[in-house]
């Protein structure tokens, strides 16, 4: 199959505008760890001007660093982080012309971006190792003390699974980052501190991600709706004073979610306060079944986002 018909396919995804224009980076994380296709093409890029494999990345990391340099790199940017995003962002405006008029030349500049990016993550590694390690006992430590809360058995049954799912991601991800990944996990010394910005952006990196997709599976596969109830707390936490005594009474009364209704409504009225503060994101109002979450990751991103600001 020639390179421009793999292109071509690639763009034909029913996903690519997803991939192309969306901001929120938990859903573009999940649509593109799914998309084999964007693999493919780069296999086949690299082998038809001889590259080596060995210095191969696929397309999903340059999509992602091109459109979230602070949330997978740093806030500070280094001139080497700079220049990765750089390449990143250039490379990225390349496919998402309709024609590549030059397919060895993207070639060459993805494995420049490759070979750059080779180079950093080393240096990325032992921070993100660190981190890992210290969310695991952070989240073991919370695991121990949820029988001392005052929690519905259900409800605590429900935290406990979750819990359970966000340690699991934790240690796929640390196998995905070293072979010796029980070592470092045994010999690591638990701070059991605040984290200064930094490590606090990479570790909201894996957290909320994990986070959203066992929200997903318990919603959209295991219809457990009443998950949601946690999601009260949640928000009103990132919201502070930026909420009405009325609204924040209105939450309040959610207190026994458990069907889909319900969870809709609670989502609809998550919007409307999120509108009261946030004028300048056009939300969708169209919810449903189907996009529930979807619409919650937009409306916690975006409340966040707000309220960083007003505070």
């Amino acid at each position: 199959m020639s390179l421009e018909t793999l292109f071509n396919n690639m763009k034909m995804l029913k996903e690519w505008d997803i991939i192309s224009n969306e901001e929120n980076l938990a859903i573009l994380f999940n649509k593109l760890e799914k998309e084999s296709q964007l693999d493919e093409f780069i296999v086949e890029l690299f082998k038809k001007y001889s590259i080596s494999n060995k210095i191969r990345n696929n397309l999903s990391t340059i999509i992602l660093l091109s459109k979230f340099p602070n949330e997978l790199l740093s806030t500070n940017l280094s001139d080497k982080e700079n220049e990765l995003w750089g390449r990143a962002k250039e490379i990225f405006t390349i496919i998402k012309e309709p024609i590549i008029k030059d397919f060895n030349i993207l070639a060459k500049k993805i494995c420049t971006f490759n070979i750059l990016y080779n180079n950093y993550k080393p240096e990325d590694l032992s921070l993100q190792k660190d981190l890992l390690c210290e969310l695991f006992y952070s989240y073991k430590k919370f695991y121990s003390e949820i029988d001392d809360m005052d929690l519905e058995k259900d409800i605590e049954n429900t935290y406990k699974k979750n819990i359970n799912g966000f340690l699991n991601k934790i240690l796929y991800n640390l196998k995905r980052l070293n072979k010796n990944w029980k070592r470092d996990l045994k010999y690591y010394t638990f701070k059991n501190i605040e984290y200064d910005a930094l490590s606090h952006k990479h570790m909201l990196k894996y957290l909320k991600l994990v986070f959203w997709d066992n929200i997903k599976l318990e919603v959209s596969i295991k219809k457990n709706f009443k998950i949601l109830n946690l999601l009260i707390n949640d928000y009103l936490a990132i919201i502070k004073n930026n909420i009405s005594i009325d609204d924040k009474n209105l939450l309040h009364n959610y207190t026994n979610i458990n069907n889909i209704h319900d969870s809709l409504t609670l989502c609809q009225s998550l919007m409307l306060i999120n509108k009261k503060i946030d004028t300048w994101y056009e939300y969708d109002d169209g919810i449903n079944e189907n996009n529930l979450i979807n619409t919650l990751i937009i409306i916690f991103e975006r409340v966040e986002y707000i309220c960083g600001i007003l505070n």
